[in-house]
């Protein structure tokens, strides 16, 4: 009606464009849940206006208009489920997996709990007192006997991941040391224990199985679906799951000499999913290994914003890590969709940083997403060892000294890993 209304009004007078009328009509007919002062909003109306001009048919400038308005829509819904999933995940009780809401695997009592219990409604009087109440409502996880059956469960269930992965990495089984009890508060510090030790039975296991080749094909994936923002969760998720997944695509290069939960400094939930992004004063990942440790820094930023965002705390990051390495040889991995030139040549001329006056020589390795996934191909075909991945980064590391200039290095990086895949 909007459209038919500016159209018929154009047709009686060709200065009717040009009205105050018009205008209001052109705003409401792009107005979205931003207004319609966006820039979508603003570009729809100029391509409605010149299409009045050239007397473009009513159909033709509804298709105009529906080209706006459709993926208007689509993206309100996609912001629903996503901020639907964020909200669910704030309960503890499920997590996400690519596309979908999952629940944890060790709250499924508690849900089902939840669900059997009887609710009702709270009156506007009440309400408030019952808001900030701090024993309402009352949950099945603040009753002996719930708490003693999780226990159960979940200490049976560290026992068997205990059994398959943690003697092998020397961890403890802290079920089998806790004394029974009726204290619900004992009860309570019980659980959180088991289930922090069970998170890193869990973590360990998922590491020995990063290196298998469909997890490898998950992984590479996994990267396109981050890149075409095809996560549930929205924007708020994917520089963590960038991290998360360029963790996993090197523990799936194992033989770690740290444990797989100190490689990271993001957080993660119960079925190992990230939460959020590592935190701004320390590296995203660091791997370390017999006698070198990997920094891992990652990103999703591209352009000119790369440089002004990563060129100062990603040298900082690194010098810390290699000021407490001594012995060991310290490279560092930067990850981005697309390497901005500034920050190439950032950190190829700073390559010294200096740590209570201490000068450390850095080396920082910007290299794109793509040449990570081509690095997990090469590893799924050919097996190459971490030694064989110090090698390469050594190479890397010579070719800077060497080059003229940034962009020189920088262009070598491709051929020396071509060259370095020849050989294994």
């Amino acid at each position: 009606m909007l459209i038919k209304g500016l159209v018929a009004g154009c047709k009686k007078n060709s200065d009717f464009i040009k009205s105050s009328e018009a205008k209001r009509l052109l705003i409401e007919i792009t107005k979205g849940g931003k207004g319609s002062n966006t820039i979508k909003a603003k570009r729809t109306q100029l391509e409605i206006i010149q299409a009045i001009k050239t007397n473009k048919s009513l159909s033709g400038i509804k298709k105009i208009f529906l080209f706006y308005y459709l993926p208007l829509k689509i993206s309100t819904l996609r912001d629903y489920a996503d901020l639907t999933a964020r909200y669910l995940r704030k309960s503890g009780l499920f997590s996400i997996s690519r596309d979908k809401l999952i629940t944890i695997a060790e709250r499924k009592d508690l849900i089902k709990s939840l669900l059997a219990q009887k609710w009702s409604l709270i009156k506007d009087k009440k309400y408030l007192d019952y808001f900030w109440s701090d024993s309402l409502p009352t949950l099945p996880s603040d009753k002996t006997d719930y708490l003693k059956d999780h226990l159960v469960a979940i200490k049976a269930r560290e026992k068997d991941l205990f059994e398959k992965v943690g003697t092998r990495e020397s961890l403890e089984l802290v079920g089998g040391k806790l004394t029974p009890t009726q204290d619900i508060i004992r009860l309570k510090q019980q659980t959180k224990s088991i289930e922090i030790n069970l998170l890193r039975l869990k973590e360990i296991e998922f590491y020995y199985s990063q290196s298998e080749e469909k997890q490898i094909d998950d992984i590479i994936s996994f990267y396109d679906l981050i890149l075409a923002k095809q996560i549930l969760g929205g924007e708020a998720y994917y520089p963590a799951y960038l991290e998360w997944n360029t963790w996993r695509a090197f523990l799936a290069i194992d033989t770690l000499a740290n444990k797989p939960y100190e490689a990271r400094n993001f957080k993660i939930d119960d079925e190992l999913q990230p939460i959020n992004h590592a935190p701004g004063n320390r590296a995203d990942m660091v791997f370390e290994y017999d006698n070198f440790v990997l920094v891992n820094e990652v990103t999703l930023i591209t352009h000119a914003n790369q440089w002004s965002a990563e060129a100062e705390p990603v040298p900082r990051h690194v010098a810390r890590v290699q000021s407490i390495s001594k012995n060991k040889d310290v490279f560092c991995f930067f990850v981005a969709p697309q390497i901005d030139v500034n920050t190439i040549l950032t950190f190829f001329n700073n390559r010294r940083y200096s740590i209570n006056d201490e000068m450390l020589d850095l080396t920082i390795i910007p290299i794109t997403v793509d040449q990570v996934k081509f690095l997990l191909t090469t590893f799924k075909n050919k097996r190459f060892s971490v030694q064989d991945m110090k090698r390469l980064l050594e190479s890397i590391r010579s070719e800077m000294a060497i080059s003229k200039d940034a962009l020189e290095w920088h262009k070598r990086i491709p051929i020396l890993i071509n060259d370095w895949v020849q050989k294994l």
